[in-house]
């Protein structure tokens, strides 16, 4: 059984731990970003790879891999994006 101060410690290490939902989704965020700029690296196709992720604000963000290249790409709109496939596929 926890002593006193003991409970104290291990209730101040839990929330020292704790992350808020922001911090949580930031994290998700960047290892979902991490996993799909690893599968574009492996996958051994010419075509680009493209992905929507979201910021750490929660607002949707395009982003694209070209293994032609090895440049890659972080776009805030739908169009952006386009317009990066296309100037892509143009200077082909």
């Amino acid at each position: 059984m926890k002593s006193a101060t003991n409970w104290r410690i291990a209730q101040q290490l839990e929330s020292t731990f704790q992350k808020s939902p922001q911090e949580q989704q930031s994290l998700k965020t960047k290892l979902s970003h991490l996993w799909q700029t690893l599968l574009a690296y492996l996958t051994p196709s010419l075509e680009p790879r493209v992905w929507l992720s979201l910021d750490v604000t929660g607002r949707p963000q395009w982003n694209a891999y070209d293994p032609v290249t090895g440049k890659s790409t972080h776009l805030a709109s739908e169009d952006e994006m386009r317009i990066w496939l296309e100037k892509r596929h143009y200077s082909s």
